[in-house]
């Protein structure tokens, strides 16, 4: 069942929005030649202040309600969820240990027989220097005898992944840092990209906020902006 179309309930803003173009257009013909016209321009702002008092008492109220709505229903939603989420992990975990187990059998395997191919070799190795004692030619037997066993050989074995629809098994990097200054020596010798270490811009300029002008860390200096506040 698809439920009805949710309405928020928006107070008439007729008057408001009248008020606010209103003060649009007076801020374009605003001019500021002298401290009277400065100060006139600064109670234009504390007008602004009460209509936007206005605004934000009209809109709040609809805005909590549509918050409240909308988080009780992500809550919801989570709460539905949350028993699929996890019974996909469980299923996921046990798919990849028996890729695992699988993989290692073929490991094994693959050990096993090149073992069992090494073994043949050196077998066939000592027969064929027998025939060669045999035949005289010890110095080539010596040779022979002296000679590497094949150590590496292609690979004998391998998992065959199961194949089923809607199933994707691969396999993906993921990174670490593990070694902060190494990293941060490697950006400053050019030997890795400059955005991989990016600077906590709100977590420096709380600190700013905090000490002012008392802040000393090397790399960061300190500016200041004129801004104009408006208290209602």
């Amino acid at each position: 069942m698809i439920p009805a179309k949710t309405e928020l309930a928006i107070p008439n803003t007729k008057e408001i929005d009248t008020k606010a173009n209103q003060a649009l257009e007076a801020s374009r013909a605003v001019l500021i030649v002298s401290r009277e016209t400065y100060a006139v321009a600064a109670n234009f702002l504390r007008d602004l202040k009460a209509i936007e008092k206005a605004i934000n008492e009209t809109f709040d109220p609809v805005i909590k309600a549509a918050h409240d709505a909308h988080k009780a229903a992500l809550g919801a939603k989570a709460k539905h969820a949350e028993p699929i989420v996890a019974a996909e992990h469980i299923v996921k975990a046990k798919m990849l240990v028996y890729q695992g187990e699988e993989e290692k059998r073929a490991k094994e395997e693959e050990a096993r027989l090149r073992k069992a191919a090494q073994e043949a070799e050196e077998v066939e190795r000592l027969k064929r220097a027998e025939d060669l004692l045999a035949e005289g030619k010890a110095e080539e037997a010596l040779v022979l005898l002296e000679g590497d066993t094949v150590e590496d050989g292609p690979m004998v074995h391998h998992v065959e992944r199961v194949a089923l629809p809607g199933i994707i098994q691969k396999k993906v990097w993921k990174a670490e840092v593990y070694d902060f200054k190494a990293l941060l020596k490697a950006v400053l010798e050019q030997e890795a990209p400059e955005r991989l270490i990016m600077a906590n811009m709100p977590e420096i300029n709380k600190l700013v906020g905090a000490l002012g002008e008392t802040l000393k860390i090397p790399g960061i200096r300190l500016k200041q902006e004129d801004q104009i506040a408006v208290r209602g």
